[in-house]
């Protein structure tokens, strides 16, 4: 014999938070699963009933009702797990996303090692965190012109560039009959003699 299931009601602004939680793109979506179970729920749903439903177990149902009907909205978001808990210093920790972007001047980045010694951790504690915050102060994001064309080649950069937006131009615009003209047509001058 199944257990009795517990009456789940809910105050008008709870359903609009849950509510809204279910329609914001930006919610996490186990945490619109876990509204929709409880908006279900107190539409007087049996935990089978929206277990399939919503294609997930029953066992995940009854735990995600009873959390809401234990602590209310807050039963839905993650509790605090099992582990060790962080020793990283949290003033190290700033002091390393925030300094990775201006390199020491005698180099032109930092690498892993040398902000370690520099902040005072370790190298995997900088490399935790870095991978972490998706920094990767190795790679380059500026655009930079090759000197080797400009020294090669020798024209002048603003004639490269002119040369190039007229071709641009005149690909884009086909219909143009001074398009079509890459220099002026020649001048002719009929010269006439008197006699």
């Amino acid at each position: 014999m199944a257990r009795p299931k517990l009456d789940l009601l809910l105050a008008p602004e709870q359903k609009r938070e849950l509510e809204r939680l279910v329609k914001s793109p930006a919610t996490a979506q186990k945490t619109v699963l876990r509204a929709r179970i409880v908006l279900l729920a107190a539409a007087g749903q049996d935990n089978t009933q929206i277990a399939q439903q919503l294609r997930t177990s029953r066992v995940t149902v009854g735990l995600w009702r009873q959390r809401f009907l234990d602590l209310g909205l807050a039963g839905l978001e993650e509790a605090p797990r099992p582990g060790r808990p962080s020793t990283l210093d949290p003033e190290k920790a700033r002091r390393v996303l925030t300094e990775v972007v201006q390199p020491p001047k005698t180099r032109r980045r930092w690498s892993c090692r040398s902000m370690a010694r520099h902040v005072g951790l370790k190298k995997d504690a900088v490399q935790r965190l870095w991978a972490a915050n998706d920094l990767k102060p190795h790679r380059r994001r500026l655009f930079k012109i090759s000197r080797d064309w400009i020294r090669r080649r020798r024209p002048s950069f603003s004639a490269a560039m002119k040369k190039a937006s007229a071709k641009r131009w005149n690909a884009a615009n086909p219909g143009c009959p001074w398009a079509q003209a890459t220099s002026p047509p020649p001048l002719t001058t009929t010269i006439v003699t008197a006699r």
